[in-house]
């Protein structure tokens, strides 16, 4: 292309390509008028020339900028060949250079505005070239590397006012700038040594101020309140840290350059992001800040650039050096990486002992989180530890050995140094540990005896804080030792309290070996349960101390001795014991001893029996057709059960004129059949041990029974509601009379016990406290009721006779509204129907439809069981209401028979369906129906009249709609049914097996036509719901007119 670039000439916007028309229009048109301005005073013949060119290019410039291809074209070419330009510019910058080079965001920007391609096109190209984006550093926040003015300028401002005073005891006073030199001072150091003191230990500065900020507390003087400031300054604000301690040596620094910082704050704005003057203003501040970021950040808060910051041009890697502090710059981090302080020869860069990274030599942290800044400690950590083994102080030794180690992880005097303290351990340290057990464990006497020993043969341990402890203890114990004029039991309380102290000291333990604690006070025992029967024993204590408790029980006998019978526990600290595994029927006699120091006391004793129960759980009893029946599970030892029987009442414990016994000892069950039925009778049911030579009986459970015919489960139970009319039939299984009960089952367990015979008590109990809906008779063989309106139920139809019910079956029904299809707005459009609700009934939630066609006779609308086995289309009601409409599509071309059924979840959760709305729609091609009229006129003396009229219908459908003949009272043509001078003369019926041979005749009488009009026109309509499905038209409009 001979030309300049359209873009080019007009300065738009080319990567992306200026869209906006009448931004380019008013650009065509300035340069327009722009270079006819130029050509208009322009003399040399060359340049009008170039000139005359460029505008020549006026219309073709407008055409190409016009439409979106070529405009796009243009822009592409002039991206094109600034994108080689730039890759022209990168490989000159490449030469000579290794390493993996760097771009700044500032040199993208910087190439934007020189050659206008995008920041992305830019990057692209340097990326493309092989350099790396440096990514924006995040700006260095001075409130981290520096004290807040307000405490800084406090702290400075007192050392100020302690330089102008006179103190006659401090007369090194005004030699203190800073709180290094108060530490000096204050720590016994002298004018020489005030430069020692800003390489000590942050712990130790805070140790030097914390005890003088005692120590001044309480002077109340000026002086001394000033000092008090300035030392609870040091340990609260400086050197409580050693972040703290950094950001105080980086704000004495900043002082020291407030002069320069005045200077830059007062030079030129213009100046103040210029390339040169803030390179050389960093460099100036790198003196006392070395770190580039930081002196980078007050660079720009000191020259007021906070908001608009400078950014350097180019893409350098910038370091300290870790020895002599000297600032370094790099191209390529290859080269940093390698490089060495120039003044000093130190490398920059250092591997990081834990990961093994190269790191930056003043960075405080590796990346893997390890404190490099900790290392310059190591040596010291070392000579503490190796201090600390020359004095046996093992603890202090490995302390500063963990500090040695985490200071430099690896570093190879760590090994050596490992080795002797674990030698010194090995050697020392089970000894020790010992006599640390002995103390713990209060087992002073040996500790005693142990401390002696060592004390002899490993004189260089330090033992006196332990020694010191023993010697308390046992100068304690021998103080408290009772006299001989206390009573035995309180010299045994007295010397139980004395091994509290002292756990083995041998003349407290001799008295109470010879004294033996007193027997436990009022034990008493109680049996609990049936089948399994706990025995609780419980006794009150006499008031010794130290004593646990042995509990003993034999069978069939009382315990004597600690020995005699079974130990159930020992070494019970509690005043009670439970027994479990005694049995029914045994007697046991329980013995519990006080102990203390395998001393025991006399015994306390009691002696039990227990006959059990029959377990109620395990006990069946029903009354049946003249039986009464009963069956159980004997408990442990027993051998029967007697069952005791008397008419109308319970029997008593012992046989008597008043009772029978049916049974003397059955094993497992027994059928009472000496009953009548209707007839009420009390049982007791004893258990029966043998006990010694005879037998003994449980006092025996009680129950009343009245046999009786059961009632009969009533048969083919339907249901139907209508509305909220609820109308439930059955057939019965004979002609006796029985009660039915309808009513609300409120238990998720009804359903089990459907077909079972229950008492007429325990309904409430197995199907709730629901509503009673109707009670009527089993011959009636119907029952009608009305349910509350939106309500489902679930009805169980009882069958009573007597005490006695059954439950027949357990029906639901339900009066929700029925999910009604909207007739009128749910059509057909495009082979798509699309379904629409007239209503959305409370507690709606799901909607079940189906869009069926006929396949047989049978029409396939859908029931409500179709919706609860899931065989129809199911769609949530929000799923509705976002769509507004069902929407059902390819379509059949058939008859389609719409069924729309609602789910509801009603209040407590059950899930009912409403019956399913139903439309039926056509969508088969509709079916031609034709008609034609016949006529013949008559009479001689007046004028013809229209005689013997026939109507002629003709259609092959398998279903006609109900067609109508009209005419209009005004003669004119009938345009549609519903006119109001519409006149029906005929109506010919609906038929769903169409016409007889495809042809409907109706042969009209003649009086029909007395009056109309002659000439007036006839049509046929149906009704507008049918002409979806049919078309109707006439064969012969002529004869459509009444002649």
């Amino acid at each position: 292309m001979d030309r300049r670039n359209y873009f080019e000439i007009l300065g738009l916007d080319f990567d992306p390509p200026e869209k906006n028309q009448r931004r380019i229009d008013k650009a065509i048109a300035e340069w327009k008028k722009r270079t006819e301005d130029m050509l208009a005073n322009e003399t040399i013949a060359t340049r009008r020339a170039v000139l005359s060119d460029e505008l020549s290019l006026h219309d073709d410039m407008i055409e190409t900028l016009r439409e979106n291809k070529t405009r796009n074209v243009e822009a592409r070419a002039l991206k094109e060949f600034r994108t080689q330009q730039l890759e022209k510019l990168i490989d000159i910058m490449l030469v000579g250079q290794s390493g993996t080079p760097e771009v700044t965001n500032a040199q993208i920007r910087n190439v934007h505005l020189k050659l206008k391609l995008s920041p992305k096109t830019i990057e692209d190209t340097y990326v493309k070239k092989g350099f790396v984006v440096q990514q924006v550093t995040k700006a260095v926040n001075l409130n981290d590397a520096f004290l807040t003015p307000v405490v800084a300028g406090n702290i400075s401002s007192k050392i100020s006012q302690l330089q102008a005073m006179s103190i006659p005891k401090y007369p090194w006073t005004s030699k203190v700038s800073d709180l290094y030199d108060l530490a000096c001072y204050f720590g016994g150091g002298s004018d020489s040594d005030t430069g020692s003191y800003h390489k000590k230990r942050t712990t130790e500065l805070y140790s030097i101020m914390e005890s003088w900020a005692a120590q001044f507390a309480s002077d109340m003087s000026t002086q001394g309140h000033l000092l008090a400031d300035l030392f609870t300054a040091g340990t609260t604000q400086v050197f409580n840290t050693e972040a703290n301690r950094k950001k105080y040596d980086q704000s004495l620094e900043r002082e020291k350059m407030k002069e320069f910082f005045a200077l830059l704050k007062a030079a030129p704005e213009d100046f103040k992001k210029d390339r040169y003057f803030a390179d050389s203003c960093i460099r100036t501040i790198q003196k006392n800040f070395p770190e580039y970021n930081l002196s980078l950040a007050l660079y720009n808060q000191e020259a007021g650039l906070m908001q608009d910051p400078y950014e350097p041009l180019e893409a350098l890697i910038h370091l300290t050096c870790g020895s002599c502090k000297t600032p370094a710059e790099f191209r390529t981090r290859e080269d940093a990486e390698r490089g060495k302080c120039a003044v000093c020869g130190a490398p920059l860069y250092i591997e990081c002992p834990k990961c093994h990274k190269k790191v930056p030599a003043t960075a405080d942290r590796c990346s893997c989180g390890f404190l490099i800044s900790e290392m310059q400690f190591f040596d010291e950590y070392i000579k503490a530890a190796e201090f600390a083994l020359k004095e046996m102080d093992l603890g202090e030794a490995s302390k500063q050995y963990a500090n040695a180690e985490n200071a430099f992880p690896g570093h190879p005097k760590l090994s050596a140094l490992s080795q002797r303290i674990k030698a010194e351990r090995d050697k020392y340290d089970r000894p020790l540990n010992e006599l640390k057990a002995l103390i713990a464990a209060r087992m002073f006497s040996k500790a005693q005896t142990l401390l002696g020993t060592l004390s002899a043969s490993m004189p260089q341990l330090k033992l006196d804080s332990q020694k010191k402890v023993i010697d308390e203890k046992m100068a304690e114990v021998k103080r408290l030792m009772p006299v001989g004029s206390s009573s035995p039991v309180d010299k045994a309380n007295r010397c139980v309290e004395i091994l509290q102290i002292v756990e083995d000291y041998q003349p407290a333990i001799d008295v109470l070996i010879s004294t033996r604690p007193r027997k436990p006070l009022n034990l008493s025992a109680g049996v609990m349960g049936t089948s399994s029967l706990t025995c609780t024993l419980s006794w009150n204590a006499t008031g010794d101390k130290g004593v646990k408790y042995q509990v003993v029980r034999k069978k069939n006998g009382i315990p004597q001795r600690q020995a005699d019978g079974e130990v159930l526990a020992t070494d019970i600290g509690d005043l009670s014991y439970k027994d479990t595994s005694l049995q029914p029927g045994i007697s046991y006699g329980y013995a519990v001893f006080a102990c203390r120091r395998n001393v025991f006391s006399d015994p306390s004793t009691c002696e039990i029996a227990n006959f059990s129960e029959l377990d109620t759980k395990h006990l069946r009893t029903s009354a049946e057709n003249g039986v009464c029946r009963f069956s159980w599970v004997l408990p442990p030892n027993c051998i029967g059960v007697r069952i005791l029987r008397s008419t109308n009442a319970i029997p008593s414990e012992n046989p008597s004129s008043g009772s029978t016994v049916v049974t003397a000892k059955a094993s497992a069950n027994f059928d009472d059949a000496g009953v009548s039925n209707n007839n009420t009778y009390g049982y007791r049911l004893q258990c029966v041990y043998p006990y010694e030579s005879s037998f003994r009986y449980s006092q025996g459970v009680t129950v009343m029974l009245t046999p009786e015919q059961p009632p009969v489960a009533l048969r083919s139970i339907t249901s139907r509601i209508e509305g909220r009319l609820v109308t439930i039939r059955w057939n019965s299984p004979d002609n006796a009379q029985r009660s039915v009960l309808i009513r609300e089952v409120s238990s998720n367990a009804a359903n089990s016990l459907i077909g079972q015979v229950i008492p007429a008590s325990d309904i409430n109990s197995m199907i709730g406290t629901g509503r009673t809906y109707a009670n009527t008779m089993s011959t009636s063989m119907q029952a009608q009721f009305e349910i509350p309106p939106n309500m489902s139920v679930a009805l169980a139809v009882i069958c009573v006779a007597g005490s006695k019910g059954i439950i027949s079956d357990i029906v639901r029904v339900s009066s929700v509204e029925k999910c009604e299809i909207d007739k009128k707005q749910t059509r057909i459009e495009g082979n798509r129907l699309r379904i629409t609700l007239a209503n959305k009934p409370k507690n709606l939630e799901k909607i079940h439809y189906i869009v069926a066609k006929k396949t047989g006779s049978t029409v396939p609308w859908a029931t409500i069981e179709d919706a609860k086995q899931k065989s129809l289309t199911i769609l949530s009601l929000k799923e509705y209401e976002r769509d507004g409409m069902i929407l059902v599509e390819p379509l059949p071309k058939a008859d389609l028979y719409i069924s729309v059924i609602g789910q509801y979840r009603m209040s407590d959760g059950s899930i009912i369906y409403s019956e399913a709305s139903k439309l039926r729609l056509s969508n088969k091609p509709k079916e031609k129906i034709t008609y034609r009229f016949t006529w013949a006129t008559g009479g001689f003396f007046s004028r013809a009249r229209a005689r013997n009229c026939k109507l002629i219908v003709s259609s092959d459908a398998e279903e006609t709609p109900e067609i109508y003949v009209v005419y209009k009272s005004d003669g004119h043509i009938p345009m549609k049914l519903q006119d109001p001078k519409a006149v029906v003369i005929h109506t010919i019926p609906e038929s769903d097996s169409g016409f007889t041979n495809n042809e409907y005749v109706y042969q009209f009488p003649d009086n029909t036509w007395d009056r109309i009009t002659s000439g007036t026109p006839l049509r046929l309509f149906i009704q507008d719901d049918d002409m979806a499905e049919f078309e109707i038209a006439s064969s012969d409009i002529e004869s459509c007119k009444v002649p």
